[in-house]
């Protein structure tokens, strides 16, 4: 018997035409996503063609991460699939924002970690909603770049407020010390924090900061979009 699935039709998830390959997006509303192409080599927040490194990057004189790698803003498309994705509970949005991670990193010279580090959900958070988006992702990414993926290496103590609900300037005290590390001692040099969505970097800068203190030399941030502050 033939396998139906094989012809079953794909849609793009942004404009409903069909779709040839297993992404789930045209080539037309891939072509029109907002990508970062030029930001910040620390931060990743967008820049002038004229700037590599951003005035508040440059004043700090140590930083808590290595550098986000971040491929796309959080405008347009990118924000309706997150959207999908985070707050309506389609998983099939988590994949294809996954999965056009997956494609840009493997254009980019860089060494990939020895782990991924999803950002926890508390567990009162994480009941509400039903699953991790971070973990989600980090799990796709994990297994097609062939990265061990460490979800119980950091964990959520405090149920604080919603950081989208806060301002630039309340985020930075609202996450602190929520953040703490199971016993275990991890024996990582270099490993990528993953978030969907870097804001401020409150969130992924208070994670790192956790994970410093067990000797992990280098970290990065996969996050897959960027906000405009």
């Amino acid at each position: 018997m033939v396998n139906s699935l094989v012809f079953y039709p794909l849609y793009c998830q942004l404009c409903l035409n069909r779709c040839k390959h297993s992404l789930a997006l045209c080539e037309k509303c891939q072509a029109l996503l907002p990508y970062n192409s030029h930001c910040c080599k620390i931060c990743a927040v967008p820049l002038p063609e004229n700037q590599s490194i951003c005035g508040v990057c440059q004043l700090k004189t140590q930083h808590d991460y290595q550098q986000i790698y971040s491929p796309f803003l959080y405008q347009q498309g990118i924000v309706y699939l997150i959207q999908q994705f985070k707050y309506q509970g389609h998983p099939a949005f988590g994949k294809t924002l996954a999965l056009l991670y997956k494609n840009w990193i493997q254009d980019q010279s860089i060494t990939y970690p020895e782990a991924l580090i999803p950002i926890p959900l508390h567990p009162v958070r994480f009941r509400q909603r039903g699953y991790n988006q971070s973990l989600e992702i980090s799990r796709i990414l994990a297994k097609q770049l062939n990265i061990t993926l460490d979800y119980q290496l950091l964990k959520r103590t405090h149920n604080n407020p919603k950081q989208s609900l806060l301002s630039a300037s309340q985020r930075k005290d609202n996450i602190h010390g929520v953040f703490s590390l199971n016993s275990s001692t991890p024996s990582y040099q270099h490993i990528a924090i993953v978030d969907d969505v870097v804001t401020t970097g409150s969130t992924v800068a208070e994670a790192a900061k956790i994970l410093q203190t067990v000797g992990i030399k280098k970290i990065d941030v996969w996050s897959i979009a960027r906000v405009i502050i």
